[in-house]
């Protein structure tokens, strides 16, 4: 009996231990990615991003440390660089699995090695940006697709185009072409009512249409810094087409 009592009370010792020492690192990689904002050292900060800092669709991702200089005072305004100074390590910052770090429940993200590796957040001069360019985005394509809250994404793979926006706040329209075509033209399908789903903790996403018996999935999973990406088409439960994607136009 001692003895299950003193092994029992070294397992919480040893938990606590790595706990407190885990805790201190992770304030560690947070303090020091803190102090790089405060100071405004923009150029140290550009050689702790992992490329492409992608920014919120139709707008460029950053990808090098070039840009993100010439992009800097946009991206990181003032209400930001004030959100960061003022966190507070232990209730604003949460880790996530034991790779990642968050800021505000996702709006910022760092590696365990204190690189930022994504940034949720939109300025008001990125926004007016973005808002523009869905402007002209509209100018662009067919008739049917023109109303729309915001657009996702733009694929292509060897046989279609892949188009999705965002209908309302919570679903998704799909549009595709095939690759030969323009988005000036009918699709030649077009599908409403999608769900964004989610998958573990890692990044993985899809996309999920239905008609009738049919579904077709546009899949996101992120391995380290590359991603894969495909569409799949399933009718009657069966998988008849899986392409991976080649261009992805909202880089």
């Amino acid at each position: 009996m001692k003895h299950t009592s003193f092994c029992l009370s070294l397992i919480f010792a040893l938990n606590a231990y790595f706990s407190n020492a885990q805790q201190s690192e992770n304030i560690a990689i947070i303090s020091g990615f803190v102090h790089h904002i405060k100071s405004n050292d923009s150029k140290t900060l550009a050689e702790k991003i992992k490329y492409p800092l992608k920014r919120k669709y139709p707008l460029p991702s950053i990808n090098n440390s070039s840009e993100f200089l010439d992009k800097y005072k946009e991206i990181f305004d003032d209400s930001l660089k004030f959100r960061i100074c003022n966190s507070d390590f232990y209730t604003d910052w949460k880790f996530v699995g034991n790779k990642r770090i968050m800021l505000n429940n996702g709006e910022l993200w760092l590696d365990k090695n204190g690189n930022l590796i994504g940034l949720n957040y939109e300025s008001e001069k990125e926004e007016k940006k973005r808002r523009k360019l869905i402007k002209q985005d509209r100018k662009n394509i067919h008739e049917s697709l023109k109303e729309y809250w915001e657009p996702v994404l733009l694929w292509e793979t060897e046989s279609y185009r892949i188009r999705i926006d965002k209908v309302d706040k919570y679903s998704c329209r799909l549009a595709i072409w095939e690759i030969d075509k323009t988005q000036k033209e009918a699709p030649y399908l077009l599908i409403n009512n999608g769900l964004k789903e989610y998958e573990g903790s890692e990044g993985k996403h899809n996309y999920v249409f239905v008609s009738g018996d049919n579904k077709y999935i546009c899949s996101v999973l992120n391995i380290g810094r590359r991603s894969i990406k495909e569409i799949s088409f399933i009718e009657n439960g069966k998988e008849i087409l899986t392409e991976s994607v080649i261009t992805e136009l909202n880089q």
